[in-house]
């Protein structure tokens, strides 16, 4: 009789750890956004790779691309509300966003020692939004809400 009642109690905290089917489709959505974004980030430096050490012409490249993706970070932000993204998901992804926005600036100061903080700023932007990706990958694994 005991074992029964032990199983019958798994059953039922199971039961409540189950998240909501909206919960998991905007997770899963969640995910694919931060994949995309961390894929967007290395395709970033290597256009400004590409014109250091190539040709200055790909400049152009290095300039424009990031508005294809200047603002996935705050959509990841909004997303992680009703996808139940707590801690690192949440608040890695508005610091992405926040290093974006950075970014703007250091690249139009034309202080040289500022300047030089241009880099080391696309180096955080794609350390976090690896650490965004990786926590949004481990959110789809968990039945409750992600811290």
């Amino acid at each position: 009789m005991k074992a029964v009642n032990l199983q019958t109690e798994h059953n039922v905290m199971a039961a409540a750890e189950r998240l909501p089917a909206r919960v998991i489709v905007i997770r899963w959505i969640f995910a694919l956004l931060s994949v995309v974004l961390f894929a967007c980030v290395l395709s970033q430096v290597f256009f400004a790779g590409l014109s250091v050490f190539d040709n200055p012409d790909h400049w152009g490249k290095h300039t424009n691309f990031v508005h294809m993706f200047e603002f996935v970070p705050l959509l990841l932000f909004i997303l992680s509300f009703p996808g139940r993204i707590r801690g690192g998901g949440r608040w890695l992804s508005l610091t992405v966003q926040l290093l974006i926005f950075t970014q703007y600036a250091t690249a139009e100061i034309d202080i040289g020692h500022i300047a030089a903080l241009h880099p080391v700023g696309g180096m955080l932007i794609a350390v976090t939004s690896f650490l965004v990706m990786r926590h949004a990958i481990g959110s789809l694994t968990r039945r409750k809400a992600a811290t």
